[in-house]
């Protein structure tokens, strides 16, 4: 596994090459559910409203007008020359609340969008995002374009250095395409892709925007790219309990959602503790062979840090400074963060309640069954 894991970040450095100048520009619609303000909501709509791209314009939905992200967009906006148009969605009552404002804002779609975009509000976006998306969906034809999250860390907690870790860990790993799951930081489409998803009817009652746009797809035969420079800066820094609060909120989603890929993962995440706690075994005993073994994984650990944190450099550019102590704590820290990612897998595991943006919400699989406020 240490040498699949090293390949995978080799490989995952390479494919940082996949981006292009659109020949095609198309008119394009991104689309933003928002929620509250963050210390880093006006970095991002700085960033969203700053794209290369010729030709586009933003919907931002919240669940009303009151939401301190319509102040953030207002003051964002002057003197911008971006149409940036703020929908109120209201409150939902049987699904996510994100879903709710997603599902609104597919009624600003026009006929002359050719290329409709979702976008989160938590991450912090290179000028050439939208343009690559334009040049992946109209250019190469790919049917859905999505990314990923770089979770760096925005503040000195514990808590923050091990996301970032654990997040990084789970990036980097190969996705293939018809397997793939889309990321809702960033779904990229033709018009007509997003019509033949018929997703209203996917996101009824649906606590995932992602998740539920994947099992569309895949019933649609519609296949789901990962582009490798849509690596997207997500600031965080919360303490141990928002820690633990995101942590099981996303497996516990992902569990209700696709059951088996969860198995998956938290096999993926006993595999490393089962292979160097053989070879402490094996050390410890005077195995011939687990002391050749040693220096190899030591070399391929070591290497593969340089790999890794050569993407991060790349993908953090002129958006992020990154944090030097934190490639020290990804590498030595690994028997602190790597349990913790085991067991907020294994607390996914169970439970039916998801607590989110200050809804808490009671499903059935997929579904939302009731919610409260």
């Amino acid at each position: 596994m240490s040498l699949g894991a090293t390949y995978a970040a080799w490989k995952y450095r390479q494919l940082m090459e996949q981006m292009g100048d659109p020949a095609q520009p198309a008119k394009a619609l991104v689309i933003v559910p928002m929620k509250g303000q963050t210390p880093h909501t006006r970095a991002f709509l700085q960033s969203l409203l700053s794209q290369d791209h010729p030709d586009y314009r933003v919907v931002i939905a919240v669940e009303s007008l009151a939401d301190p992200a319509v102040a953030a967009a207002d003051f964002a906006t002057r003197g911008r020359p971006v149409g940036v148009k703020v929908v109120e969605a209201g409150l939902s009552a049987d699904c996510g609340q994100k879903v709710w404002n997603l599902t609104r804002a597919l009624d600003e779609i026009d006929a002359v969008d050719h290329l409709v975009v979702m976008a989160d509000a938590d991450v912090i976006l290179p000028r050439t995002w939208l343009s690559n998306l334009n040049w992946a969906v109209i250019d190469q034809g790919q049917d859905i374009v999505t990314g990923y999250r770089l979770i760096v860390p925005a503040s000195e907690s514990l808590a923050a250095r091990m996301l970032t870790s654990i997040n990084l860990s789970f990036a980097l790993v190969p996705r293939i395409t018809g397997l793939t799951a889309a990321w809702g930081g960033t779904m990229a489409m033709r018009r007509e892709t997003l019509e033949k998803l018929e997703i209203r009817r996917y996101w009824r009652n649906a606590l995932s925007d992602d998740l539920q746009l994947t099992a569309a797809a895949r019933d649609k035969g519609i296949l789901v790219h990962t582009n490798r420079r849509t690596l997207l800066v997500t600031p965080w820094g919360g303490d141990i309990s928002a820690f633990w609060s995101f942590g099981v909120r996303q497996f516990r989603i992902f569990r209700m959602n696709n059951p088996f890929l969860f198995l998956g993962l938290v096999a993926f995440q006993l595999l490393p503790i089962l292979g160097w706690g053989s070879l402490i075994v094996g050390l410890a005993s005077g195995s011939a062979l687990a002391l050749m073994t040693a220096p190899v994984m030591a070399f391929l650990a070591l290497y593969r840090q340089r790999l890794r944190w050569r993407v991060v450099r790349e993908a953090c550019a002129g958006i992020w400074n990154v944090d030097e102590r934190q490639p020290f704590f990804d590498a030595f820290g690994r028997p602190i963060w790597w349990p913790a990612f085991l067991a907020l897998g294994l607390s996914g595991m169970f439970g039916h309640t998801i607590n989110w943006a200050g809804i808490t919400y009671r499903c059935r699989g997929a579904r939302v069954t009731g919610l409260k406020r």
